[in-house]
């Protein structure tokens, strides 16, 4: 602590009463006791402790061996981003919808557009060849990603002892790895390059198939988008009908082994773990008043400002923290608690039923202080970062992985057959095991063939209401009722996999959106 106790010379007599009492009601607080509160923090640890709940960063290990480390390193490579501009700029939308129900095969574009309604603009050329360059430029670090992910397992070495400030480059790495799989898939199947456009189809899945990320709530958010990037790229591919029985069949297994919604309720004891570190480490920092006597007898006002910040930031440390640090294990507790029911549901609908599913519930201090500020800003990131409560962007993840087998399976059954079956049943028992269901309602997800012999299949999304099979679009803008405003309005959309466009369709879209330019 600062505070002198030399207190003249003073301009005043009063000025000196002041500084002195302001010096004993400093003293007599320095060695404030930790009292009730504490005991109470100390009594709620050992009970979670006995019910088996984590508590300390300790108890969670994201550290991997020196082998798989040399692994990994192939995939977190900085070259992803391409150093080129166009593999930087160019963003390709994987499920651009056409009409309702059906989307544009990218790949299949005689010309690829960084904007593709004005072709007067200076960089609306085609751009094949430029990406086909600069995918060049990083293809050795591609081919060593791919045999990276081939291999085994992939895990990344994290010290969870950081808590929240742990360290976690390979998410970036990870995001434009994906981003370059997908672009380089899409090249390779314009340019009829079946077995280069396999590799990269098939790294873009052991992205996601293969990958054990750590319990962070922004590590499974990056898994969840990767998740949503392989089933545009699978989406992409399956329109090529070039694969074998035996490549789908790969696939398919892949993508059987993966589960979304366990890892959930971890998410949920390591962030108490870390939330409890923030308030220890607070703990242990000296906090000092910063007042002399000098300043308290020339400018008492401002010094009694100041003593009184100092005694509430002494009081927090002796009081409110360890009260705010038992609110938090009791808080996450709950939430732990809360999600592990959740994912004993069948379905989403049975699962957003329960309390805290649908609703944001971001942990709130009870008192002021530095440490608030630094866990809201935390929870505003990973709401920012998530778009939605994590279980159901967890839940999404699901809804689309069991729409992906049952395309896979609808692809093997279309190469032996030559068609599409009228029903999903007719995939039992030598594509699937079971008949397929939407995670949503636990009804057999919707599917139905087009007079084109193509096909939609779809869940019915979060919501739970059956769309008929509608992609998701852009708001579309309607007249306001009587008034000269017009309003964004957001037409309701399901989970789909829907048909390819026809080109007629594409061209048709394509005159439609420049007139409405």
């Amino acid at each position: 602590m600062l505070l002198e106790y030399n207190i003249a010379p003073a301009r005043s007599a009063c000025q000196r009463v002041i500084a002195i009492l302001m010096a004993i009601v400093l003293s007599s607080i320095v060695g404030f006791a930790e009292t009730s509160e504490a005991d109470a923090l100390y009594a709620t640890r050992d009970r979670l402790r006995k019910e088996g709940f984590k508590l300390d960063l300790t108890e969670f290990d994201f550290t991997t061996t020196v082998e798989t480390r040399s692994r990994m390193a192939a995939l977190t490579n900085q070259g992803f981003g391409g150093n080129g501009e166009l593999l930087a700029r160019l963003r390709i939308n994987l499920s651009e919808p056409i009409e309702m129900d059906s989307a544009l095969v990218v790949w299949k574009e005689e010309e690829l557009l960084l904007n593709r309604l004005n072709h007067n603009r200076k960089d609306s050329g085609n751009m094949w060849p430029g990406l086909q360059n600069e995918l060049r430029v990083i293809k050795v670090q591609l081919d060593a990603a791919c045999a990276a992910a081939f291999t085994g397992p992939i895990r990344f070495h994290s010290d969870a002892g950081e808590g929240f400030e742990m360290l976690v480059p390979h998410l970036e790495a990870l995001k434009s790895l994906g981003l370059a799989l997908g672009k380089n898939l899409l090249l390779e199947l314009h340019y009829g390059h079946n077995n280069e456009a396999w590799t990269n189809l098939l790294a873009s899945t052991r992205l996601v198939t293969a990958w054990q990320p750590e319990s962070t709530d922004v590590s499974n958010i990056v898994w969840f988008g990767l998740a949503k990037l392989a089933f545009e790229n699978l989406w992409q591919a399956l329109q090529a009908q070039i694969w074998t029985d035996e490549q789908l069949t790969h696939l398919q297994h892949e993508w059987e082994t993966v589960r979304f919604l366990t890892h959930i309720p971890e998410i949920q004891a390591f962030t108490r773990a870390c939330m409890a570190a923030v308030f220890q480490q607070d703990r242990q920092q000296p906090i000092q008043s910063g007042i002399t006597a000098r300043e308290a007898v020339l400018d008492p006002g401002s010094a009694w400002n100041q003593a009184g910040d100092y005694l509430k930031r002494l009081k927090y440390h002796g009081h409110g923290s360890f009260a705010d640090e038992e609110a938090v294990l009791l808080h996450y507790q709950y939430r732990e608690r809360e999600f592990k029911r959740a994912i004993q549901r069948k379905t989403w609908l049975e699962m957003r039923r329960l309390p805290g599913v649908t609703n944001d519930l971001p942990f709130q201090t009870r008192y002021s202080s530095a440490v608030q500020s630094l866990i809201e800003s935390r929870q505003a990131l990973v709401r920012t970062l998530s778009g939605g409560p994590l279980l159901a962007v967890a839940a999404e993840a699901e809804s689309r992985r069991r729409i992906l087998l049952a395309a896979i399976a609808l692809e093997r059954f279309h190469l032996r057959e030559r068609t599409y079956p009228e029903t999903l049943r007719e995939l039992i028992p030598d594509f699937l095991t079971s008949p397929p269901v939407d995670f949503i309602d636990g009804q057999p997800l919707r599917y139905r063939r087009t007079q084109h012999g193509q096909f939609i299949l779809y869940s019915v999304g979060l919501d739970g209401v059956d769309n008929g099979g509608i992609l998701k679009r852009r708001p579309i803008t309607l007249p306001y009722p009587q008034s000269n405003f017009r309003t964004p309005v957001q037409v309701e959309s399901d989970l789909v996999w829907p048909r390819p466009a026809a080109l007629a369709e594409v061209e048709a879209k394509r005159i439609k959106d420049q007139m409405n330019r």
